[in-house]
């Protein structure tokens, strides 16, 4: 027999099963699933993100919440929602968050809710060093001259203290076909062959290494890789103009540069500044040179003084001692809006280092490269952050001898010479410039981490600071159950330059609008997939208040629209992205900068079956040629290129068709590779501006066409010309 108290505890479990059971009766289960979620080691002063995904299977909507034992405040952090089931959680810790800490992240949906818990452990960000260290590769970033190297190799070299080994890893947002091989436990290779496309869509990639020992927050390098024509080519209005003079220096400080560069329409991204310590050829190869993108610190990309500080590479020498420095700098404009026929100006000086000795008095949080160029005896060079740059911090016994905002670091701190001891700290650990408020969408800034784009309006897009020459890149999933007509338009200031890139599935460029400011829009026919579209800009905003830096950042809306459509199947081609230019009314204009004489060059152009590419020339001007020439490779009837001419009417004057090639000549319509088309207006065309009395100064249209024989597709590049003699040749 039961003792009497027996059924007095059975009732509350009866209850509890009972309760259980009518929670799933209604629904009430296990939640979402929440995909994989690990540990994680934040750095302080550094932005943690961790990106919550969870699954159901009605695809109903998810709601995301977490608890923790940590305290974070709403401008350091927190959780924010996202379409298609997912969420971003961001903590940027203090000095006072150094410790472990549990999160509970939550996923719920109507049928129920799911818990997953990870530990964050937060640690310092200034003087670790525990955490890798890149050697290699050295400076910035590099440069690649396309015209003469089909590939780029980056060699990665680590150093740790406490670690034999770590894990190399492409951060977002990461560069389409690039192979990263780690050969070695801390040593790697990074090589990139860039596509025809890649080399049509940009001209500048942000490279991101991450080095995880496995113990600390993942390092970072951020290698800025420049890819560069060499190629001697007459282009369309007028190149930068560089204002810089060479002096020999004698500091124990790094080496302040700076220069005046103007530009009759704007620049294309940063001032671009290489340097060696060895007399580089002439021309200079860019590749054999350390890169060292300019700030803008005052102006625009019109007319602005651009500014870098190089480490300096006599300062732990004895005084006196003396280094000659070789340095090239570079201005890009981008006045050729729909090809790649841009200026680049470059200048070239020598100047000598001399190491003046004494120390460099540098202050706080001031860019330093050795414990000597800090103010006192005892301060200290420390690396700051998983990028590991150093800056100068003030030696300190206890709090009340750092400054508002500092803090005296609790423990002694190692410098980048090894010395060590306790120093003045940024309370959030980092030497930074005003933060920038990202938009919600974050974080997206790459392929794998893109966020879901419905047709509408998105307000209030911003791409924060990169480095000081990129912004953060806004990377969005276009969806398409159908065959559509997509339009897609940003708008943004003027300054800075705002471009759009749109990639298929697999990666592959499909359109490119890199016009100057902020305004700029696709348009395509896409047969129903999945597609990317990229956001991206190689400067960014800043706001001030007199001199005080008050927000950076550059600010855009984003409009989509689709309308259901047929488009014409290309499943062999992918067309060029510079369509659509098939037609009269939608023709390229090349722009040959008001010169008698001029030739305009476009690569990276596609003919696919039924395409055509037109070009507006609008001939006058002592005019008595056109030109043009195409270099294409043909290795069967199915690739045979031609060149035509039409009058501003649109009526065909080379009469050669693919309903009757009798017609068809050796002049621009031959039957194997490369062709080369002349033909001479009538007189009235080639009148002078300058018209003599009673003579009509009107020009005359015509449009150079690029047509496929019988359906032929291939690749080419294009030369146009008008002028007195027959060019392009």
């Amino acid at each position: 027999m039961n003792p009497p108290h027996s059924r007095a505890k059975l009732a509350p479990v009866l209850l509890g099963l009972l309760a259980s059971l009518l929670l799933l009766a209604c629904g009430s289960g296990a939640g979402p699933e929440i995909d994989g979620l690990e540990d994680r080691v934040a750095a302080v002063g550094s932005e943690l993100v961790i990106e919550i995904r969870a699954s159901n299977e009605g695809g109903g909507e998810i709601n995301f919440a977490y608890e923790s034992n940590a305290s974070i405040a709403s401008d350091r952090g927190g959780l924010a929602q996202r379409p298609g089931g997912s969420a971003i959680f961001t903590w940027t810790p203090r000095a006072e968050d150094i410790g472990v800490y549990t999160f509970d992240f939550k996923a719920s949906d109507a049928s129920g809710h799911s818990t997953k818990s990870i530990t964050i452990e937060v640690k310092s960000a200034i003087g670790a060093d525990s955490l890798p260290v890149f050697r290699r590769p050295l400076g910035a970033g590099t440069a690649l001259d396309i015209a003469t190297d089909d590939c780029i190799e980056i060699e990665i070299l680590i150093e740790d203290q406490d670690s034999f080994q770590v894990t190399l890893s492409e951060e977002e947002p990461r560069i389409q076909g690039a192979e990263l091989v780690q050969d070695q436990n801390l040593r790697g290779q990074w090589r990139w062959c860039p596509t025809k496309e890649q080399k049509a869509a940009q001209d500048r990639y942000l490279l991101t290494i991450g080095a995880d020992d496995g113990d600390n927050s993942l390092a970072l390098k951020h290698y800025q890789i420049i890819l560069r024509d060499s190629t001697n080519r007459v282009c369309p209005g007028e190149p930068p103009e560089i204002r810089h003079t060479a002096a020999n220096i004698e500091t124990a400080n790094g080496i302040v540069l700076d220069a005046v560069v103007d530009d009759d329409i704007g620049l294309h991204g940063a001032v671009s500044l290489y340097y060696s310590e060895s007399r580089p050829s002439d021309p200079p190869d860019l590749s054999s040179m350390i890169l060292a993108p300019m700030e803008l610190t005052s102006g625009s990309v019109q007319s602005g003084t651009w500014n870098v500080t190089l480490p300096n590479p006599v300062v732990d020498e004895p005084p006196g001692a003396q280094t000659q420095l070789f340095y090239t700098i570079i201005a890009d404009d981008n006045d050729d809006k729909v090809g790649s026929c841009d200026h680049s100006t470059s200048l070239s000086f020598e100047m000598f280092i001399v190491n003046a000795g004494g120390s460099g008095e540098l202050g706080l949080c001031e860019p330093c490269t050795s414990d000597r160029q800090c103010g006192g005896d005892t301060d200290l060079c420390l690396p700051v952050g998983p990028e590991a740059e150093p800056f100068c911090f003030t030696a300190c016994e206890d709090d009340s001898q750092c400054s508002t905002g500092y803090l005296c670091s609790p423990q002694p701190l190692t410098s980048a010479d090894g010395n060590s001891g306790r120093q003045c700290i940024p309370e959030d650990e980092s030497c930074s410039e005003l933060s920038c408020d990202d938009d919600i969408l974050e974080q997206n800034d790459g392929i794998s981490q893109t966020t879901a784009l419905s047709p509408g309006t998105l307000e209030d897009l911003r791409m924060c600071p990169f480095k000081l020459y990129a912004a953060d890149e806004d990377w969005f999933e276009i969806t398409l159950e159908e065959d559509s007509e997509v339009n897609i338009e940003i708008a943004g200031a003027d300054d800075p330059n705002i471009n759009l890139r749109l990639l298929g599935s697999a990666g592959d460029l499909v359109a490119v609008s890199e016009d100057f400011g902020s305004t700029d829009s696709l348009s395509r026919c896409l047969p129903a997939g999945t597609y990317y579209l990229s956001a991206y800009s190689h400067l960014f905003y800043k706001t001030y208040a007199g001199d005080e830096l008050q927000d950076m950042g550059n600010d855009y809306s984003l409009t989509y629209t689709r309308t259901a459509s047929q488009c014409a199947a290309q499943a062999s081609c992918t067309d060029d992205v510079f369509e659509d230019d098939d037609a009269l009314g939608t023709a390229r204009i090349p722009d040959f900068g008001g010169l008698n004489d001029a030739e305009w060059h476009a690569s990276g152009n596609q003919i696919c079956s039924g395409d055509q590419d037109w070009y507006y020339i609008s001939a006058y001007n002592n005019l008595s040629h056109i030109s043009a020439s195409i270099t294409f490779t043909q290795s069967n009837l199915e690739e045979d290129l031609d060149i035509l001419i039409y009058d501003g009417a649109g009526t065909l004057i080379t009469q050669c068709t693919n309903a009757d090639p009798t017609g068809c000549t050796n002049n621009g319509q031959s039957g194997d590779s490369n062709e080369h088309l002349t033909f001479q207006p009538p007189p009235e065309c080639s009148i002078p501006f300058a018209c003599e009395e009673g003579l009509e100064c009107a020009p005359c249209d015509y449009y150079v066409v690029v047509n496929g024989f019988a359906g032929a597709e291939n690749s080419y590049d294009l030369c146009l010309a008008y002028g007195t003699e027959d060019a392009c040749l």
